[in-house]
């Protein structure tokens, strides 16, 4: 599984030699031969990958059952760590969650906000109000650093949840590090 605090701008957005389906799932892939695509090339990015909250269990549920979807299962969150099931924690799964600088998740945050409010007729939110809000948690992923404090001291501990966090901006000045 995948999780970042959302929203994030993709590593596609910034020009990177990364495969995402959306943040929380940037995979260094090796090369494909000649005669195979990327299912990122044919589907729109968030077909790619299922969304434990959205698609899986969301409203508009695409997926009705986990056991549907074939093994090894690739799923992406948003979920801060603490309100993931414990039939994920204890399962022992590997959880890959991309932390980005605060500042960068602040004017990510502020972007999709904006672009939420225009397409329902709202006003623009102004930004010192929006730094508001990100300051004071009030955001789809609650307070950015309970967020990614929860899975930092998840990777910290040994049993349990196998917790791998990474740094965006690392991940993009040492690719081959990480």
């Amino acid at each position: 599984m995948t999780s970042s605090w959302p929203p994030c701008p993709s590593p596609e957005q910034h020009g990177s030699r990364l495969y995402s389906s959306r943040p929380s799932t940037a995979i260094l892939l090796p090369p494909l031969p000649e005669n195979r695509s990327r299912p990122s090339t044919t589907l729109n990015p968030h077909q790619c990958v299922p969304f434990l909250e959205v698609e899986l269990y969301g409203d508009g549920a695409r997926v009705p059952e986990m056991d549907s979807i074939p093994s090894p299962r690739l799923l992406a969150t948003h979920i801060p760590f603490h309100f993931l099931p414990n039939s994920v924690v204890d399962s022992g799964c590997r959880v890959v969650y991309l932390c980005r600088n605060p500042k960068d998740n602040f004017v990510s945050f502020w972007h999709f906000i904006n672009k939420v409010r225009k397409n329902n007729g709202g006003e623009p939110l102004p930004l010192e109000v929006g730094f508001d809000h990100f300051c004071q948690g009030r955001s789809p992923g609650g307070p950015f650093w309970d967020h990614m404090l929860g899975y930092w001291k998840a990777s910290l501990q040994v049993g349990g949840c196998n917790v791998l966090f990474m740094r965006y901006e690392e991940l993009m000045k040492y690719p081959a590090r990480s």
